[in-house]
């Protein structure tokens, strides 16, 4: 925003404000509802918000204000609900500022600060409307299938693609390998199964929750929501290239040589976890917690596609309402294979065939990830760019 305008800006509220209380209105005892919705991390917003909406609510006593944080889930599904309200196309549904007012909607920091101003001098004088009633479910319906739309198939796609990491199959097969050898009986090999998968859900969503939260923190700081998704990028990019080669080692029969995958402290460390519980007497009753310990020990591996993912599920719009939903969705694809693999042994596939069938698609899987990761790369790429693009001009970044 020009210093000019700055300087201007306070002066023209003050003089709209002047008009609009010597002109006579027809709706002089009702208050004119005024809701602003805006992105902390955005230093455009902050500024309209500081120079443009807040002066002009106190230029105008008869405002209502309401002030929504879009980096609150909450506020985005109420966002949603005034867009529907308002009638917005949904190819509208974005920009991190949008003001509502009257039956008028304004979207973007330069339609904010440069309209906004004159549309309440307006109303205040010549009086409003406001739209019509609208049941709050048909928002909750619409956003669902907007973020059954553009969201939930990739994040399934990007946790299947997780739960068949090498390092997530081997931990699975070497705890039925145990259980085998151990004289379980099938039984006592699903319960346990089931109960392990359990633990893993467990400590991957608490994870998840803890990671996503942190990023929503950081969109608060403009200078960490502007390094965070160039180093994304970077950091995915180089997972890219890994994957690659750790793809072409083992198609050429060198899996040993791959180098994403488990330290090897961290491998024993599971094993011993995961021998420990096998054969104690108790076995049944520390499946779940063997799951979560051995989940968090993995994290080293199987988050290098998970962290990437909550990341581009934090910078997306359209996403972070449904974070939590996401994340659930995410993990449950993570854990689907080590549900299926389980039933697949109560029903009398050997463990020693899965490990086999596990080595021998261990290239086909690393080919997979490196898919996955490439799109990640491009996608946070794309945020990236425009996050530089906005920081050396601001007006189009949110504008």
């Amino acid at each position: 925003m020009p210093i000019r305008d700055r300087m201007l800006r306070p002066a023209l509220i003050a003089l709209l404000a002047l008009v609009a209380v010597s002109a006579a209105s027809p709706q002089s005892d009702e208050p004119l509802e005024l809701h602003f919705f805006w992105t902390p991390g955005c230093s455009e917003c902050r500024e309209v918000r500081e120079e443009v909406v807040l002066p002009l609510v106190e230029a105008y006593p008869r405002i209502a204000y309401h002030e929504h944080n879009l980096a609150e889930p909450d506020a985005m599904e109420r966002l949603v609900q005034f867009f529907i309200r308002y009638g917005v196309p949904e190819d509208f549904w974005s920009g991190p500022t949008v003001a509502f007012v009257g039956v008028l909607y304004y979207i973007g920091t330069d339609e904010v600060a440069e309209k906004l101003p004159l549309a309440v001098e307006k109303l205040l004088v010549e009086g409003w409307e406001v739209p019509e009633d609208w049941k709050p479910d048909d928002a909750r319906s619409r956003l669902v299938e907007f973020f059954d739309r553009f969201g939930a198939s990739a994040i399934a796609a990007a946790g299947l693609a997780d739960s068949i990491n090498p390092c997530a199959i081997a931990a699975l097969v070497f705890m039925l390998s145990l259980l085998s050898f151990a004289g379980r009986s099938s039984r006592a090999i699903l319960a346990t199964g089931l109960l392990f998968a359990a633990g893993v859900y467990a400590a991957y969503f608490g994870v998840g929750v803890g990671i996503f939260r942190g990023l929503e923190a950081l969109r608060s700081f403009d200078l960490a929501a502007q390094i965070l998704y160039p180093l994304a990028a970077l950091g995915t990019l180089a997972l890219t290239v890994l994957s690659l080669r750790d793809y072409l080692r083992a198609r050429s029969g060198a899996p040993e040589e791959m180098v994403l995958k488990l330290p090897r402290p961290l491998l024993r460390a599971s094993h011993a976890v995961t021998r420990t519980f096998v054969k104690g007497r108790w076995y049944l009753a520390l499946a779940f917690a063997a799951g979560m310990t051995v989940a968090l020990l993995e994290l080293f591996c199987t988050g290098q596609l998970y962290l990437p993912t909550l990341i581009y599920i934090s910078s997306m719009y359209n996403l972070r309402s449904r974070a939590l939903s996401l994340l659930g969705l995410y993990v449950f694809m993570f854990t689907l294979p080590i549900i299926v693999l389980t039933v697949a042994v109560w029903a009398g596939v050997s463990s020693t065939t899965i490990r086999d069938w596990a080595r021998e698609h261990t290239a086909t899987s690393k080919l997979i990830m490196t898919v996955v990761f490439a799109i990640l790369t491009l996608a946070l790429l794309a945020i990236a760019i425009e996050g530089a693009w906005a920081a050396f001009l601001p007006r189009s970044c949110c504008g």
